[in-house]
């Protein structure tokens, strides 16, 4: 059985990549907000701190400004931690999504 001129397990496996790439994209939207905030949150608790950061770490790649307030023990507070365990699942998330439509593509050029 053909549907748009390939096999239907073609098209449903490239259906399905498809699909698990919008949701990682989804995803990856979804960590991004949640490093802006965490990113805001210190700016806003830890002023001073975040002002002695790079320029280039507090605006261009607030992610490694947010690890470097990490490592130095200057992001120990239950909201940002509840702000910490969203941006990681969101991540984890990501990856799985990646993943899924990794194995579907492989799924297709394994059975051509």
């Amino acid at each position: 059985m053909t549907l748009w001129g390939a096999d239907l397990p073609v098209v449903v496996l490239i259906l399905a990549a498809l699909y698990c790439a919008a949701r990682a994209w989804i995803a990856s939207f979804g960590h991004g907000r949640a490093m802006r905030e965490m990113a805001t949150w210190l700016e806003r608790h830890r002023a001073e701190a975040w002002a002695d950061l790079p320029w280039a770490a507090r605006r261009l790649l607030p992610q490694g400004g947010v690890q470097a307030m990490k490592r130095r023990g200057l992001a120990d507070d239950p909201h940002f931690r509840t702000l910490d365990a969203r941006a990681k699942r969101l991540n984890r998330q990501f990856v799985l999504w990646i993943f899924a439509s990794l194995a579907a593509i492989g799924l297709v050029f394994a059975g051509t």
